[in-house]
């Protein structure tokens, strides 16, 4: 059978009047056969080669279907460990961008590349002559431009997967592309441009004359909680004195909803345990958030400040 298959294969590929052995090989776990062919056929002329790998593809496409063979599947289900060089790098990356797009945590392209940063991989955009944006992919010293490792690895293609997974509800601090929304003003405080361009980019933002028991804030836009959070000192500089002498970090969630009017809560409660606690402060470190825990659970946590102010993106 192998053989009177290796045949119509020649005889498909228009291979003909040369000299070819067959050789079968048994030291796999499926069975396979090699070709060898003189390109100089009998009557000493060249057979041209120029069209064979696409018509290679059609003529095994079409004898696989004929004898009812399975069809081999792209090179996401290829175990790369049997390859060698840079083709074995090639079906690591491919394989890993779509473990990469599959990834709980990837909602948008920036988390995107963070996750394959991971993996090693790190992307690159070039801008063609005719100003066409082309995706590459680079692992180690190699380079894969997007389209010839998957037709749908594009940024577009996988920017357009990533939201068709993680549909995204309407938010108010951020745009529908994921980018922060600017924040204009908080409690009674207008933002400088610089400021607000230091929000977007999640830098801590200093605020001074605000209204409500906290004259000077922090705010800084959390990417973990998907909303901004205030600090009564520098999240940067973790610590700040309460009652005089002992060490912790006054920090507030934002509510959700600036228009609601239920302003800020407090980021924890009585019976939070101290793994809860640090869960919801991951800006601190194990020293810091255990000696905030117990402050806050002695009752000397600060209190909730003033609602937030109405209108437009502002609080």
């Amino acid at each position: 059978m192998m053989v009177k298959i290796a045949e119509e294969y020649m005889d498909k590929m228009g291979i003909k009047n040369t000299p070819y052995i067959i050789v079968r090989h048994l030291d796999k776990n499926h069975p396979h056969c090699h070709i060898v062919f003189s390109r100089v056929d009998y009557n000493g002329e060249i057979i041209d080669t120029t069209t064979n790998f696409k018509r290679n593809k059609r003529v095994c496409r079409a004898i696989t279907e004929h004898y009812g063979f399975q069809l081999g599947e792209d090179k996401l289900s290829v175990d790369p460990s049997k390859l060698r060089g840079k083709e074995k790098v090639r079906y690591q990356v491919a394989q890993n961008i779509r473990r990469a797009i599959s990834a709980p945590d990837v909602h948008d392209w920036a988390s995107f590349t963070a996750e394959l940063y991971k993996y090693g991989i790190t992307t690159e955009e070039r801008i063609s002559k005719n100003g066409r944006n082309n995706l590459y992919y680079h692992k180690g010293k190699y380079s894969f431009w997007s389209v010839k490792l998957h037709k749908d690895y594009s940024r577009k293609s996988i920017e357009k997967t990533i939201a068709n997974a993680h549909p995204r509800i309407e938010s108010t601090w951020l745009n529908p592309d994921g980018t922060v929304k600017p924040l204009s003003a908080f409690r009674g405080v207008r933002l400088t441009e610089q400021q607000q361009a230091d929000y977007v980019a999640g830098k801590v933002v200093r605020l001074d004359g605000c209204s409500g028991p906290q004259s000077t804030v922090y705010i800084r836009f959390d990417r973990e909680a998907m909303r901004p959070k205030t600090y009564s000192n520098n999240p940067e500089t973790a610590t700040h004195i309460i009652n005089g002498n002992t060490p912790s970090l006054g920090l507030f969630n934002i509510s959700q909803n600036p228009m609601s009017g239920e302003g800020y809560t407090n980021s924890g409660y009585d019976n939070e345990t101290f793994q809860q606690f640090r869960a919801s402060h991951p800006g601190m470190t194990y020293a810091e958030a255990l000696r905030a825990w117990k402050v806050k659970k002695r009752g000397k946590h600060l209190s909730d400040p003033n609602t937030m102010d109405s209108g437009g993106p502002h609080l």
